[in-house]
Order: structure tokens, then C-alpha cells, then sequence
């Protein structure tokens, strides 16, 4: 059985089958379909600053607001923590680029907070905490970490795309 996880901001926690074999193939197949719509991104940061690389990205929640019909799909991640306050709620799909790209470092809000980066396929791309630790992509893979730290993502070679969804949180 799994206990809610209230973080802080220093811990770092990875929980592989996070979900049941049942809701993460709905998830999936949910993610990652032809009628899921993906919205095109020029940088992973929003800085400004534009690097040789893109995504696709869907915004669930974000600034108090339901951003998405699609919001029920993420419903089982929601459910399996404790949330005071929701900040936002996106998937990002990350295309194979032909090379491995090690993208910008970034934090996703300029104050220490909860996240759950959660993996939705296998690949060689992986996530890079301050520290240095490289946390791999595997599907139902759940990442707990403060996104207000600087951390930094990655492509994939190995497959098609990377896909993940993050949430941020209180």
C-alpha cells in the first residue's frame, strides 16, 4: 500500500511502479494517442532564451485555473498525493532529435515547492537534480524532488520521444 509522501524541500524520493498496472496503461494509452492534443514549444525553459532544442507540451493546470478538458487523465497521479495548493499540471513530449540534448537548467518556480516528474515510456533520456544524480526514464516511474532547484532535463536517442508529466505542488 502506498502513503501519501509530504515532501520538503531537500527530499528526493523514486518510486518505480507507482501506479497499478491498470491506471498506468490507461494513462499511457491516453498520453500517448492521436487524439491527444500536444502543443509546440520553442525551448524547455520559458526564459526567453531559445537553444537547439523543442518540445510539445500540455498544460492540465496552471495559475488557479483548469487549463485542460484532459484533466480526469491525470487524475490518478493527483489522487496518490497530498496537495495544499495545486500550481500546475503539464506533459511534455520531448521528440528524438537525431542526438542527445542535455537541456537548459532551469527551476520551474523561484521558491522551493513539491513536484512529481512522472515517467510515461522508457527511454535513455533522464532527469538531472542539482546534486548531479540522473534519475533514468522508466515508465511508471514517479520522481519526487523540489523543482525549485535548479535541475535540468534531457532527450532520448533510443526511441521516438520522451514523454512525462509534472506536477507542481504545495
Amino acid at each position: 500500500m502506498f502513503v501519501p509522501i509530504k515532501l520538503r524541500s531537500a527530499l528526493v524520493k523514486v518510486i518505480d511502479n507507482f501506479l497499478s498496472q491498470q491506471q498506468f496503461d490507461k494513462l499511457q494509452s491516453d498520453i500517448i494517442s492521436i487524439h491527444f492534443p500536444w502543443y509546440f514549444q520553442t525551448g524547455v525553459t520559458n526564459d526567453g532564451v531559445y537553444d537547439d532544442s523543442c518540445l510539445l507540451t500540455h498544460v492540465f493546470y496552471d495559475n488557479d485555473m483548469v487549463n485542460s478538458p484532459g484533466l480526469p487523465i491525470v487524475q490518478p497521479l493527483l489522487n496518490m498525493i497530498s496537495i495544499e495548493k495545486l500550481l500546475r499540471v503539464k506533459a511534455n513530449l520531448y521528440p528524438n532529435n537525431g542526438h542527445f540534448i542535455h537541456h537548459k537548467k532551469h527551476k520551474d518556480f523561484e521558491f522551493d515547492h513539491s513536484g512529481l516528474l512522472f515517467s510515461i515510456n522508457t527511454n535513455n533520456g533522464h532527469t538531472i537534480l542539482g546534486d548531479g544524480t540522473q534519475v533514468q526514464s522508466i515508465e511508471n516511474r514517479a520522481l519526487f524532488f523540489n523543482p525549485g532547484i535548479d535541475h535540468q532535463s534531457t532527450s532520448c536517442t533510443d526511441q521516438k520521444f520522451r514523454v512525462n508529466i509534472l506536477i507542481n505542488f504545495l
